[in-house]
């Protein structure tokens, strides 16, 4: 279901993609891959309702994290809450930080302007930090620019 799930989201029959993950989580309510998935197919549609199922997965376990992160960030982007994105990355920082070794491979929406790309990208950690980097370099931000800046240099 992933694969051809990636296919429509490449052609642009995002709606479609969703309603695949929807009926997953209908029939699976406690699989967090659902629910993340799910949420993913939303980010540029529904970006509220993303972050519902973003977080639902985050709560049941969905591995791996950065992931789950990187698209939350990416709801909160799209719903114009950069402080709440900056602070969703920021707690999974202090509690819980990356796994330096297993960078977190996948299938994301890249930012490119005001446009968002879906591409595969091996380091999602790197992807995560060039997002947040830019969210607070857009907003002004001097002190979370030089905090993710840094953060961006150790990775």
């Amino acid at each position: 279901m992933t694969s051809h799930t990636r296919e429509l989201l490449m052609s642009g029959r995002r709606g479609e993609a969703a309603a695949l993950f929807g009926f997953a989580v209908q029939q699976w309510p406690d699989d967090s891959t659902a629910h993340n998935n799910l949420g993913f197919c939303l980010i540029l549609d529904d970006p509220a309702r993303a972050l519902s199922h973003l977080t639902t997965a985050a709560r049941q376990g969905y591995e791996p994290l950065v992931i789950n992160i990187y698209n939350r960030v990416c709801c909160h982007v799209g719903l114009r809450q950069p402080r709440a994105a900056l602070e969703v990355a920021e707690e999974f920082w202090q509690t819980r930080p990356p796994d330096w070794n297993d960078p977190g491979s996948g299938t994301l929406w890249l930012r490119s302007g005001e446009t968002w790309e879906l591409a595969l990208e091996a380091d999602a950690r790197q992807a995560l930090l060039d997002l947040l980097l830019d969210t607070a370099r857009a907003q002004g931000w001097h002190d979370d620019e030089e905090r993710w800046s840094a953060r961006l240099a150790r990775s």
